[in-house]
């Protein structure tokens, strides 16, 4: 769903979409560069990254890779940081349908 017809929106300026996973969202953003997820919101707790972590590029084809870094700061009851980096690697192909 549009990312701004959540009740939640304004705690994640830069996701356009949203996926509704009662009573959690989560929060990503899918442009013509990639797909990023920016966050959830469980209810209680915001994860709202202000790295966000890359999932894909576009275009991405077989023998493509890129590594991507992400952080995020969150409070749930104690203090917690996730940070790293994610590399992807497309190293197999096929249009998935059998």
């Amino acid at each position: 769903m549009d990312a701004s017809s959540t009740p939640y929106d304004s705690s994640f300026p830069t996701a356009n979409v949203a996926y509704d996973q009662n009573p959690i969202y989560a929060y990503v953003k899918s442009d013509s560069d990639g797909y990023s997820n920016c966050g959830v919101f469980d209810g209680v707790t915001t994860v709202y990254y202000d790295d966000e972590e890359d999932l894909l590029h576009y275009p991405f084809s077989y023998g493509d890779s890129f590594t991507d870094n992400l952080h995020s700061n969150f409070t749930s009851g104690i203090d917690f940081e996730r940070s790293g980096s994610i590399t992807v690697e497309a190293d197999a192909w096929g249009n998935g349908v059998r």
